[in-house]
């Protein structure tokens, strides 16, 4: 399983959601949904309505919708925000999200970034009655480079300070028409 509840009164256990690989972060966001994370390398950003009337759903990595169980028009995979091993979610109220990616460079390949999405419709309260309400339907995603020395490199004392630029990585309307 990847995304369990369990029944306080009498420690009961059921499945909400199967399918996924390595979840780790999970936050309740302030519209009344659920976020979880893959902590794999092409992890999804997958979000829950309706966690008690959602069971035994099982989310398809390839596609990021769910299907079988009770409740799977409840679950989806937020292509908004990108994939990677999510790690850590630092929610604001209003849809803004920053996240890292647990996976470190190596070998020359990317990896071990800091990232924030801001929606293009931030949330502006209330409880969503459907995904679509979400505010991490679409929006854009910036990367933190550190540095501030010429073209934003990351070198030499005082380095260490995180001064760095937000650059945009990742606009969902380009890349998908909407």
């Amino acid at each position: 399983p990847g995304v369990q509840r369990i029944r306080l009164a009498d420690g009961a256990v059921e499945t909400i959601l199967t399918g996924t690989t390595s979840c780790d972060p999970v936050r309740r966001t302030a519209w009344g949904s659920i976020l979880v994370g893959e902590e794999d390398t092409n992890g999804w950003l997958i979000e829950i309505i309706n966690p008690l009337q959602t069971t035994s759903v099982t989310f398809n990595r390839a596609t990021g919708t769910a299907s079988g169980g009770t409740g799977a028009a409840n679950v989806i995979g937020r292509t908004a925000v990108g994939h990677l091993a999510f790690e850590g979610l630092g929610l604001y109220p209003n849809g803004v999200l920053y996240y890292g990616d647990e996976n470190r460079p190596l070998n020359g390949n990317p990896g071990g970034a800091y990232f924030k999405f801001i929606p293009t419709t931030p949330w502006a309260g209330g409880v969503i009655t459907s995904l679509g309400q979400s505010p991490l339907t679409s929006g854009k995603v910036y990367g933190l480079r550190l540095g501030k020395r010429s073209n934003n490199t990351d070198y030499g004392q005082a380095s260490e300070t995180g001064l760095g630029t937000w650059i945009d990585v990742y606009d969902w309307s380009v890349t998908y028409g909407k």
